[in-house]
């Protein structure tokens, strides 16, 4: 069931937690909410680390979203340690396009600039960021590199400034259909545009990452995986159970190390 945090205009995945504190908070988008799978990462890293895991992760939310959520942002800050999932760099408004506030995944204007860079295009139809992009790609590859530019020079100080904002440890993590090291350049896959010099970038002001990802394309394992309608599609849209289970593999390895030496640190002080 959906639930929301204070004052927040963002839904996550229910049911609610009270939040006391001594929680790890999972911020992220739809791979964090976890829609299509019974046990999405946050519960299944709960469960391996003995750590409450609050799952702040909203369908279609990048750092836009979460970064401009004063709710989100206050569990971050009262939490041990914060799990930031890599979105990808399409879902940020910048000197192109505005997206929707909450649904990053959202068009709501182009701007002048993108209409000089495609004059012939008709932009009415394009309501999705995704969409747009694949199409723009498809008009002129050599016009669209200014575009992927455009994305991939604000990606890294708007993730370092979300991390900042929180006030906690942060640990990043990489999940999704492509390895952070094939270039970034296609518009396919996720991280979308996101490459590992921008990923080392951020991860120089964090407390560690961890990296799973999926071929979309290959043979994937669907037990463990729901959808509300049942179409195959909406279930392959995303990770399925198995990454799931890696990612929270994964994190476990970073994350328990980082409270253990917490811990240790809190007992000197008492002793």
């Amino acid at each position: 069931m959906p639930c929301r945090y204070g004052a927040s205009r963002l839904t996550f995945r229910g049911p609610a937690r009270v939040v006391v504190g001594g929680h790890v908070a999972a911020l992220g988008g739809s791979e964090t909410f976890g829609a299509n799978v019974a046990l999405p990462w946050p519960e299944l890293l709960e469960r391996r680390i003995g750590v409450p895991v609050v799952n702040l992760g909203a369908a279609h939310a990048g750092i836009d979203a979460l970064a401009a959520d004063e709710a989100v942002l206050a569990i971050a800050r009262t939490a041990r340690l914060v799990v930031v999932q890599i979105t990808g760099a399409h879902l940020l408004s910048n000197g192109l396009y505005s997206l929707h506030a909450r649904r990053n995944d959202r068009v709501i204007r182009q701007t002048d600039a993108l209409r000089r860079l495609y004059p012939r295009t008709d932009f009415s139809g394009h309501v999705f960021v995704r969409h747009m992009l694949k199409a723009l790609h498809a008009e002129s590859p050599r016009r669209f590199s200014a575009v992927r530019d455009e994305l991939q020079s604000l990606w890294p100080a708007r993730m370092l400034a979300l991390c900042a904002a929180l006030g906690r440890p942060a640990v990043l993590l990489w999940m999704g259909s492509r390895p952070p090291d094939d270039g970034g350049d296609a518009v396919e896959g996720d991280p979308l545009f996101v490459t590992r010099a921008m990923l080392d970038t951020v991860r120089r002001g964090t407390a560690g990452l961890a990296e799973v990802w999926d071929d979309p394309f290959g043979r994937r394992d669907l037990r463990g995986q729901v959808h509300a309608d049942g179409t195959t599609r909406a279930r392959n849209a995303l990770p399925g159970a198995d990454l799931h289970d890696r990612a929270a593999d994964a994190l476990a390895g970073v994350v328990a190390p980082i409270l253990a030496r917490e811990d240790a640190m809190g007992v000197q002080r008492a002793g």
